[in-house]
């Protein structure tokens, strides 16, 4: 069996100041995190080679729980908007 998480990993905190943070896809391409803070119904993006991370939606209509499409787009599930969604931002 192949392990998902390396027996020496370790976590790192990448961004602090959300309230209520889940719904996390890795996006390969572009070697990047996005994930929700949901009250705020924003989506934020960490970028794995800058460090830095920045609102990627300002207005997310409290979207969360995604992953990629078989194109490598994002589909997320929609709260405020009651739809599965795929993410126009890009």
């Amino acid at each position: 069996m192949t392990q998902l998480i390396e027996p020496d990993a370790t976590a790192t905190e990448v961004y602090v100041g959300g309230e209520w943070l889940e719904g996390p896809v890795w996006l390969p391409d572009t070697r990047a995190l996005r994930f929700s803070d949901v009250p705020s119904s924003r989506i934020l993006q960490y970028n794995a080679d800058t460090g830095e991370t920045h609102v990627h939606d300002a207005n997310a209509e409290f979207a969360n729980g995604r992953t990629l499409d078989l194109d490598g787009a994002v589909v997320q599930c929609s709260h405020g908007r009651r739809r599965v969604e795929r993410d126009s931002n890009g």
